[in-house]
């Protein structure tokens, strides 16, 4: 159920939340236009960074340089002051998270709008220092958040150019702590961490990178440079020896078929000699029946002349062997 102007919490002291008036009825937040949204979502990923050098990026990314955070438990401001008191939150809090749910909207010139948001932060508060009494906590709180939004629009109509320049908030049924004690928050857990950070920032860097001093951040990145140089040197000498066991397996492959081609011919070459030798053996077979027939025929022939002169006589008469005088 949407909140109505009867329902609002009532304001703490020093708290001048504005009334929004003309913004007309609440709306859900699915319907938030997307140049608001830029804002509201960066506003979600400040609750939800871990890292103090993604609150800077996100910072500055987001926020005007002076803004003022003005919420029932503290007063920050300026920049760096809201971001020390947004990372002590989350030393407190294993996690937190904005989740926007309802809207209403004032335009009140091209360059400055007002926007309320009903927010539902979910708080995880278990954290391991806190020890055994950590599991004593609820693993999930749910607070109900009004918050109204100075908007200052750049010239970028897709809103990645507006900032935020003032951040006013109330809790549900609590008007919240006077403004002294908020006063004083906002001075020992924003600006006091802001302005002693190089004294703190070497402790904490134990559990936070980005804290760590520009020589160890290029310490750090040349190492990780080097280890990728040496990963992709590796991938590459890998490709590399895999393209050459490649074409080796290739040639061999190719050698081997000309081997077996060479031994196919060498083969047939074989085959062709055995028939050559087996017409030679052929030939010489025949040549030698037909010396002998030859030979048979020489001594025929030697003895037919003797043969002839002794049996025939002149005139036609055979007359024996004798020899016969007419």
């Amino acid at each position: 159920m949407a909140p109505t102007a009867a329902s609002e919490p009532p304001r703490p002291p020093g708290f001048a939340a504005p009334e929004l008036q003309g913004a007309g009825e609440w709306q859900d937040a699915a319907a938030l236009p997307p140049r608001y949204r830029v804002s509201v979502e960066g506003m979600r990923a400040l609750s939800q960074a871990r890292l103090y050098g993604d609150h800077e990026a996100l910072g500055v990314r987001h926020l005007d340089p002076d803004v003022v955070w003005d919420v029932p438990t503290h007063i920050a401001e300026g920049r760096p002051a809201m971001l020390s008191v947004l990372y002590s939150v989350k030393w407190a809090m294993a996690g937190v998270d904005l989740e926007p749910v309802l809207f209403r909207l004032v335009e009140l010139s091209p360059r400055r709008s007002l926007l309320e948001l009903a927010l539902a932060a979910h708080l995880r508060p278990r954290r391991p220092w806190w020890g055994p009494g950590a599991w004593a906590l609820p693993e999930e709180a749910l607070l109900r958040i009004r918050e109204v939004i100075h908007v200052s629009l750049g010239p970028s109509p897709d809103g990645s150019d507006d900032v935020i320049t003032r951040i006013q908030g109330t809790l549900d049924n609590w008007g919240g702590l006077p403004w002294p004690i908020r006063w004083l928050n906002g001075l020992l857990f924003g600006s006091l961490p802001a302005a002693t950070r190089p004294l703190w920032a070497p402790l904490a860097a134990a559990f936070d990178p980005s804290l760590r001093p520009p020589s160890q951040h290029a310490a750090a990145a040349l190492a990780a440079a080097r280890r990728h140089t040496a990963a992709t040197t590796a991938a590459a000498t890998a490709g590399v020896c895999g393209a050459a066991n490649g074409a080796a397996e290739a040639a061999t492959a190719r050698a081997a078929a000309t081997a077996r081609d060479a031994a196919a011919a060498v083969v047939r070459a074989g085959e062709a000699m055995s028939e050559v030798f087996g017409a030679g053996s052929a030939l010489g077979a025949a040549a030698g029946s037909l010396g002998g027939a030859v030979a048979s025929a020489a001594q025929g022939a030697g003895a037919g002349p003797g043969v002839l002169a002794g049996t025939a006589a002149p005139g036609g008469a055979w007359l024996g062997t004798g020899k016969v005088e007419m």
